[in-house]
């Protein structure tokens, strides 16, 4: 039996301009993405604002519009691990989970994670503010 093939040659302007630049476009996007990525997870705390900063977008919340941050327990990766991660509720009612920055939970009690630290930080400048 013979099986019909199909026989396809693209020519260079056969995709047109798409054709012309898909050539930088994903390079262009991988790179960006490595760079988010080495951004991604970032939270940064000033004395007016707190910047969560993770792999697709950049959030600012100004310290004046929230009302608590909160630890909450999620579970994460392929094989689901159990780490802490900071939720953030605002004045106006939006609760903001940063599962971007995340740590496991701490065995020893006295001893707080980084999640648990930054909590306790931004906690202290909502009261201060």
């Amino acid at each position: 039996m013979v099986w019909p093939t199909l026989n396809l040659y693209l020519q260079p302007g056969d995709l047109g301009q798409a054709g012309r630049y898909s050539s930088l476009v994903l390079p262009a996007a991988c790179l960006l993405m490595a760079w988010r990525s080495f951004r991604g997870g970032t939270l940064l705390v000033t004395s007016q604002l707190v910047v969560l900063r993770g792999i697709y977008r950049t959030r600012r919340i100004a310290v004046d519009s929230l009302r608590t941050v909160d630890v909450a327990v999620g579970r994460f990766g392929l094989l689901g691990y159990t780490n802490e991660y900071l939720r953030f509720f605002t004045i106006d009612g939006e609760v903001v989970e940063f599962k971007e920055f995340h740590s496991r939970r701490r065995r020893d009690p006295k001893r707080l994670s980084a999640v648990q630290q930054a909590a306790e930080f931004i906690g202290g400048l909502i009261r201060a503010g």
